[in-house]
């Protein structure tokens, strides 16, 4: 009875939810999904999605085995085998293997088509309807048995790809017993060591040819929809981003050529034309921000998410005493706001102190020019120090990274949103400061625009070889270093007489390091957007280095997919949060840019002003094109309109079905409610 109660398990706040918007696709309501056992036809082919790792001995946190008493073990067993008699329960199939020692077992956990099917229709999964092309919103309907003709099939043995698979699984996985699944929630089992590792498998015969589209191919474009249907709109919405903002690069590239060609005939940086590229920097900046949000509503009306709205659940790591809602009256965890209010300035403290640490390394680097102003600073030393910084930086974040979620979970937040929100908030605070210190100080305070091209181009070269071979090729030396020790393992066991079997691709996967989806990727690009726009007029060619780097980094966080666990597909309809970052930036280039040609640059407004400009004349002149700036950025916001043509008629349909189910809904309630008055007469 102790080992039922400690795996009661069937808290859903972790629960996947699908998106259920009206279709006007005619869809028989009148059918009957069969809550029994599925009626199957025993050669149906078995999809197995997920893997659900236990330990089999107590483990230290280096990996190592301890002595543990039978007892122990038993228990354990107890645990593992209660949990696999839930997943059968439901109707799921599993597979057990072991690692190479034993140490480890691996439960696949799949389903049969029928079985998914039949759960498809009871979530009211959304799949794509066969024969509609292009983004249309009557493209997608929630799946039925008895219509299945009339969706797209992703191959001859399954309706759903890859990604909707393991929805489907997870949902039966996480949802209540009463509903006929398994009543687990992931996060609690992972939490309570009730098992040591859960992970969605890879499935190679989609993500070989995927890859071979994708990361081998020698054009810039990107099987989006593909990526879509394999790791679901979350990842698939970052490379959107990213091949997006890497075909504006070739644009702002291009325009900076002639820019960079005037510098170099002159041998100086301060020319009058870069004054003009200062402003075409800040037009471009608007209008990619602007044309980005409407190509984000595009696509999420092509994928089906646009309006999409997370079901804001109690994370199961929120801690809060239980006590009556007084809004639902209800039983609900509730934490003392004040107490949180203490936990942030806690936090904040932890954040400046890093702060503080960022920008004394950023001094100290670059003191020789900071602090003793030294004029006659030879080339060499300017790419030293700016390796130096690049290396102070890198060292910083990567502290920062494995600091910040433990400050995150101490908040202890209430929903996913918050949490992801507190945790983008606390990545971009701490990393924009520490990456663009010291290419601030050189501009505003040392004025010396030369020195700022020297720098911001090492810099530039620096951290994107350093973060290309930290973020790609570390993880997957890691990986293999580990897969290798494992297969010296089953060599020496063999050598002893010992019958073992070959590592296996579930126990490659499981020493794979876990994604941790785009908050990493997505603030390198905003911090790489600030150094090409910020700091602009200093050196154009940053926009193609930008370029360069974003060409192959394309590639490279394909290949780091594939050498990752792969990550669970979530829904999404846009990047986030990072869209206001972005609106923030947009300004902040207007100030950086127009403050960078009034301060650091002389020359160029002397030679516009022939008789000179005196210090009041250029403060009067950097606000008057710092007001037109605003203004005109303003202006293309209303011109630019953030949704097409088709989202815009998308919202109109959404709206004008919701307004005819209610008014139906009101007449039904009143009828019902005649009838009942007759009734009583």
């Amino acid at each position: 009875m102790a080992d039922q109660d400690n795996l009661n398990l069937d808290d859903q706040d972790n629960q996947v939810q699908f998106n259920t918007e009206h279709s006007e696709i005619a869809i028989d309501d009148t059918t009957k999904v069969d809550d029994g056992k599925d009626i199957e036809n025993d050669d149906d082919k078995i999809f197995y999605e997920w893997v659900v790792v236990f330990a089999e001995q107590d483990l230290t946190d280096n990996g190592c085995c301890k002595k543990v008493t039978e007892d122990k073990l038993e228990h354990a067993e107890r645990k593992k085998e209660k949990i696999k008699t839930w997943l059968t329960g439901a109707g799921l199939k599993l597979r057990e293997t072991s690692s190479v020692g034993n140490e480890f077992t691996f439960i696949e956990i799949g389903a049969s088509n029928h079985f998914l099917e039949r759960w498809a229709e009871k979530s009211k999964l959304r799949v794509k309807i066969a024969g509609m092309e292009g983004p249309t919103y009557l493209g997608y309907a929630e799946f039925r048995m008895s219509q299945k003709n009339m969706f797209l099939a992703h191959s001859e043995e399954c309706v759903f790809n890859s990604s909707e698979r393991q929805k489907i699984i997870r949902t039966v996985i996480e949802a209540k017993k009463d509903q006929g699944g398994c009543g687990i929630n992931v996060t609690k089992l992972i939490r309570k060591k009730y098992a040591t590792d859960m992970f969605s498998v890879h499935n190679y015969d989609e993500l070989d040819p995927l890859l071979k589209r994708w990361s081998k191919s020698c054009k810039c474009t990107q099987p989006i929809d593909q990526v879509r249907d394999y790791f679901g709109e979350n990842v698939a919405f970052y490379f959107t981003y990213l091949g997006f903002y890497t075909e504006w690069l070739i644009f702002l590239s291009i325009v900076s050529i002639p820019f960079g060609i005037v510098q170099i005939a002159k041998a100086k940086v301060d020319t009058p034309a870069i004054l003009f590229y200062s402003l075409f920097i800040v037009l471009w900046t608007t209008v990619f921000v602007e044309t980005w949000k409407r190509k984000s509503n595009t696509k999420a009306l092509h994928w089906d998410t646009l309006f999409y709205e997370r079901e804001e659940q109690i994370r199961p790591e929120f801690k809060g005493k239980i006590r009556m809602s007084p809004i639902t009256n209800e039983e609900e965890p509730f934490y003392p706001g004040w107490k949180r209010k203490l936990k942030y300035i806690g936090s904040y403290f932890v954040i400046f102190c890093f702060i503080t640490a960022a920008i004394c390394a950023s001094v100290f680097i670059n003191k020789k020019k900071l602090i003793d102003n030294d004029k006659h600073i030879d080339f060499g030393y300017k790419v030293w120090t700016a390796v130096a910084t690049g290396a102070s930086i890198f060292v910083l974040n990567f502290i920062f990274q494995r600091v910040a979620p433990r400050l995150n979970d101490w908040e202890n937040h209430e929903t996913d949103t918050k949490y992801e929100n507190a945790l983008i908030v606390k990545f971009f605070l701490f990393q924009s400061i520490n990456s663009w210190t010291s290419t601030f100080c050189i501009a505003f305070i040392a004025q010396d625009i030369t020195y700022l091209t020297t720098h911001l181009g090492s810099l530039l070269i620096f951290r994107q070889a350093l973060g290309n071979v930290q973020e790609v090729f570390l993880p997957y030396i890691r990986g293999k270093l580990k897969i290798r020790k494992e297969k010296k393992r089953v060599k020496a066991l063999r050598d002893q007489g010992i019958d073992v079997p070959d590592v296996s691709m579930i126990e490659k996967q499981a020493k794979y390091p876990r994604y941790s989806y785009t908050i990493d990727d997505y603030s390198e690009m905003m911090i790489q957007f600030g150094y090409i726009s910020l700091f602009s007029i200093s050196f154009p060619a940053a926009s193609i280095l930008a370029l360069l780097n974003n060409i192959i980094e394309i590639r490279t966080d394909s290949f780091k997919l594939k050498n990752m666990k792969r990550p669970e597909p979530r829904p999404a309809n846009g990047i986030g949060s990072w869209i206001i970052i972005l609106e923030i930036l947009s300004f902040l280039i207007i100030l950086s840019n127009i403050a960078l040609v009034a301060v650091s640059s002389t020359e160029q407004l002397d030679y516009y002003f022939s008789d000179g400009i005196s210090d009041t004349e250029r403060l009067w002149f950097l606000i008057a094109v710092e007001h037109i700036l605003i203004v005109l950025k303003l202006l293309l916001r209303v011109v630019i309109p953030d949704t097409s043509q088709a989202v815009d008629d998308a919202i109109a349909k959404d709206k004008y079905e919701a307004e005819k189910n209610q008014t139906l809904m009101l007449h039904k309630s009143f009828y019902a409610k005649d009838v009942l008055d007759d009734d009583q007469l």
